[in-house]
């Protein structure tokens, strides 16, 4: 733990640095997804966009989710009026921007409703890309129990089985079969660094954090921070 603790902030500044950054000509090209960050600049305006749907539902309790096509959400901007239908098919930026001026329960209750309609929305190609996984390939019966209970609507049951699957996960990222070795562990060995999420977000929160002067610093400017979509939820 104290070893892995001491290695992540060296880890997470070589991660950065595989990051792509700006081109020297401009491309309307720019990564909607993590795996694209590495071969796609974003730029800081859609990064700080972003960022920012990410801060509304992380005080709501609710991590950014990453299975979103970011391309058809921010397009939804470009509309000079919110169209009913886009409220109706569970877009994130829309129905956010909507609630605007909502009081901050009445605002939490829309967003518990509406996470819950983007994930059944999507849930079809979320399972497929689980399915796919190629680490996942021997737990198969298993995700496919999970998505025959979720589509049952026996959501309670969802969660004690999927848990022990991201265990699992951790495990072979630690390349170790020693079952103490979870999510849990990685969670300890960032609060051991000191590390919290906010010190992981991209854009304006990296000016945000030079206020602070007591704040974690793992990025020096915002041309080498960690621009994964979503990041620090």
């Amino acid at each position: 733990m104290k070893q892995l603790a001491a290695a992540l902030p060296a880890n997470i500044q070589h991660l950065a640095g595989l990051i792509a950054r700006k081109p020297e000509e401009y491309t309307n090209q720019w990564a909607a997804t993590g795996d694209e960050a590495f071969s796609l600049y974003t730029r800081t305006s859609t990064v700080n966009l972003v960022l920012s749907l990410n801060d509304i539902l992380a005080e709501s309790g609710w991590p950014f989710p990453s299975f979103l096509n970011l391309r058809e959400e921010l397009n939804v901007r470009l509309w000079p009026i919110i169209s009913w239908r886009l409220l109706w098919r569970g877009s994130l930026f829309a129905s956010l921007a909507a609630r605007a001026g909502s009081e901050d329960a009445e605002r939490r209750c829309h967003i518990d409703k509406l996470m819950v309609r983007i994930f059944r929305r999507h849930q079809r190609r979320i399972f497929g890309y689980w399915l796919q996984s190629r680490l996942l390939q021997g737990k198969k019966p298993i995700l496919k129990g999970i998505q025959a209970t979720y589509q049952r609507g026996i959501f309670a049951a969802c969660m004690p089985t999927l848990l022990p699957l991201l265990d699992f996960v951790m495990r072979d990222y630690f390349e170790t079969n020693r079952l103490d070795a979870s999510i849990t562990t990685l969670r300890d060995a960032f609060d051991k660094a000191g590390i919290l999420p906010k010190h992981l977000k991209p854009g304006y929160a990296i000016l945000d954090a030079k206020k602070d002067p007591g704040a974690t610093s793992l990025f020096s400017t915002i041309e080498n921070d960690l621009r994964l979509p979503g990041q620090g939820g």
